[in-house]
C-alpha cells in the first residue's frame, strides 16, 4: 500500500516519486528491464527536515537494503552527518558495532562475519578509520587476548587494520 506525504512548510524537497508506468505502445518501450522511468509525480519522496538543532530525512522508499542504492543512502547519511563515529572497507557481510565505555576510556569495535553459506570465508586486510573527537589514542587492541595492533593517527583518525576475521573479533581503542 502505498502512502503519499505531505511535506510541512520549510521543509527541503530532494527527490520526486518516478512510477516505474509505461505505455506499452509508446515507441520507447522495450522491456521492463530498459524503460524505466516512466511516470514523473509531484509527489516527495526524498525530505529533509530540522527540528531545533537537529535534522530529519524520510526517504519512500527502503535504500538501506537495496544493492543497487547503497552510495545514495550512504551520501543522505553523510547530509545529516558529514563524520561517522568509524568507516571500514569491510565486504558486505560484515556487520561492525561500536560501543563507547567512557569509564574505561575505551571505544568497543566488534565485527561480526556472517554470510549466507557457512562456514565462512575468513575476512583480511579490514582497514578503520575512527574519528577521535579530541581524544589522545593509547593503544589499540584485539581482545581478549589483549594482543596490541599497529595503528596511526591522521588529523582526526586513528587508522588499522582488523586482524583475520573468521566469525567474530572485538577490538578496543584506548585512549589517554
Amino acid at each position: 500500500r502505498q502512502m503519499m506525504v505531505e511535506p510541512q512548510e520549510g521543509t527541503s524537497i530532494l527527490g520526486r516519486m518516478v512510477l516505474p508506468l509505461t505505455d506499452p505502445q509508446e515507441p520507447r518501450f522495450s522491456s521492463q528491464h530498459s524503460n524505466p522511468p516512466g511516470f514523473y509525480t509531484e509527489w516527495p519522496s526524498v525530505i529533509l527536515n530540522s527540528f531545533g538543532k537537529g535534522q530529519s530525512l524520510y526517504v519512500a522508499g527502503d535504500l538501506e537494503h537495496s544493492r543497487t542504492h547503497g552510495d545514495i543512502f550512504v551520501n543522505l547519511l553523510r547530509m545529516l552527518c558529514s563524520e561517522f563515529t568509524f568507516e571500514a572497507d569491510a565486504p558486505k557481510p560484515v556487520e561492525i558495532t561500536a560501543y563507547e565505555q567512557k569509564d574505561r576510556k575505551r571505544l568497543l569495535l566488534n565485527f561480526l562475519n556472517f554470510q549466507t553459506e557457512l562456514p565462512n570465508i575468513p575476512v583480511e586486510n579490514i582497514e578503520l578509520r575512527v574519528r577521535l573527537d579530541g581524544k589522545k589514542v593509547r593503544r589499540v587492541l584485539e581482545l581478549p587476548e589483549e594482543r596490541t595492533l599497529n595503528h596511526s593517527v591522521q588529523g582526526e583518525q586513528v587508522i588499522f587494520t582488523a586482524p583475520r576475521l573468521n566469525t567474530f573479533l572485538m577490538l578496543a581503542v584506548d585512549w589517554e
